[in-house]
Parts: structure tokens; sequence; C-alpha cells
């Protein structure tokens, strides 16, 4: 039965590549040796880049979302005059920006002009713990595409020197070889360069679009301020609120 199903269905199609064959005849263990030294250090950066783009999805995972119903409810709060309340909703939250909130409704009674810059260096320690390695991610995305080409050139110098060395007639296949060889690390690097730069600029426009978002909760939470302290009664008038002078009362009579 199984030998005429074969028949009826014929040979099967080959893969269009072996197993043993990653890409261009090859391996990619050959293609990574015949890439030669530049290889190694764009092989450490595309640990580091993976290592680094994964460790930063983990803490944007944690960090989420800003929390507008957080704010809302704490600028509510603080315009009842009710910092308790405020206070527990913060407690409550969890977030990492519900720090910053904290701070902000614990100098609620200073000027604005002494708790505005303690709120904001709370929220640039927020921002940095948000955005660390980042700059080496950028790093690593620029960097790896000008090792493919420092292989690349090295490369080249060194096929062009071989055929130098040549007594007979050259042939194309000869300076192919060798030039095809050399592109290999620009490749690489371009694998390597690609994807670490995309990643570089997805997660600096999510930090980039939180501090916004946290910007945007701050001041709602300090209108909430501003809307407690308008809501306070006016003091009395010095006429209704200072007892009158007994001398001045005595020469009245």
């Amino acid at each position: 039965m199984t030998a005429s199903l074969c028949a009826l269905l014929g040979p099967l199609p080959t893969p269009p590549l072996a197993v043993h064959e990653f890409i261009w005849g090859h391996s990619i263990e050959d293609l990574f040796l015949m890439g030669g030294a530049v290889m190694w250090p764009l092989l450490l950066c595309s640990v580091i880049a993976t290592a680094i783009i994964f460790e930063r999805l983990l803490v944007f995972a944690r960090f989420g979302r800003v929390p507008r119903k957080l704010a809302a409810t704490v600028a509510d709060a603080m315009a009842l005059r009710m910092p308790g309340e405020a206070a527990a909703a913060i407690q409550k939250s969890g977030h990492p920006m519900a720090e910053v909130l904290r701070v902000q409704v614990g100098l609620a009674d200073r000027p604005i002009d002494e708790r505005t810059p303690l709120v904001q260096r709370e929220g640039g320690l927020l921002l940095e713990r948000l955005e660390a390695r980042l700059s080496p991610l950028l790093l690593v995305a620029q960097a790896a595409p000008l090792l493919g080409l420092l292989g690349t050139v090295s490369g080249l110098v060194g096929s062009f020197w071989k055929l130098e060395q040549l007594n007979g007639p050259v042939q194309p296949s000869d300076l192919a070889a060798g030039i095809w060889a050399a592109l290999l690390t620009t490749v690489f690097g371009l694998i390597v360069g690609i994807p670490a730069s995309a990643a570089w600029h997805l997660l600096q426009d999510r930090a980039d679009g939180f501090a916004r978002h946290m910007g945007f909760a701050v001041t709602e939470v300090e209108e909430g301020i501003a809307r407690g302290r308008a809501a306070l009664p006016r003091s009395a008038s010095p006429a209704t609120s200072v007892p009158p002078n007994p001398a001045q009362a005595a020469a009245s009579l």
C-alpha cells in the first residue's frame, strides 16, 4: 500500500537547502569562520544586544502604562483636602510612578516653587531606571555595521594582496572568491545592527511616551492641589479678627 501511495504521489520535492547548508552552500559555522576575526566582536555585539532587549522588555512590561485613573483619583482627593485618601490610593496602586505622586502629595503644603524641583528629581530618577542600558544598545546598533565594514575592507585588502603575489594570470574566480568572503562581515554586521537599531527606537519611543504621560499625571495632581487651596475659606478681615486695643476702647468711652 505504501509503494502504491508513493507511486501515486510521485517523488517528494527536495528542500532548496540541505540541513547542513544554511545559505550560499555553506553552514553558518563555515560562514562565521570565513568572515575572519571581525566575526567574534560581531558575535559579542549580538549577544549584548539580545540580552539588553529582553531585559528592557521585562522592565517595560513591569512599568506598563501610566495609570491615568490613579492621577485622577489623587487629584480629586487633593481638591477635597483629603490627603489621607490620596496617600491610600497611591499606596494601593503599586505602580512605579506612584512614588512620584507620593512625593508630590507629601509636599502639598509647601509652595509650588519648592515642590516642583523635588517632584522633578523623583521623576528623573524613575526615567533613569526606565532608560537604563538603552545607550549601550544604541552603541551596538551603530558599531555593528561599522565593524562589518571594517572586516570587509580588511578582507578586500588581503584579497588584492594575494592577487599581487600571483605570478601568473589572474582568473576572475580568484578575485570573486576573496570579495564574497570579505563581504560576509558586512552582511553579519547589518544582521546585528538593524534589529538593534529598531529595538532602540521602539524602546526609546516607549520611554518618551511614559515620560509625557507621567508629566500629564503630575500636572493633573498639581491642579487638584490648586483647587483644594482655592476652596479654603478666606481669612477674616482685620476688623473682625483682631481684638480691639484696650486703651483705644477706654478712650472711646
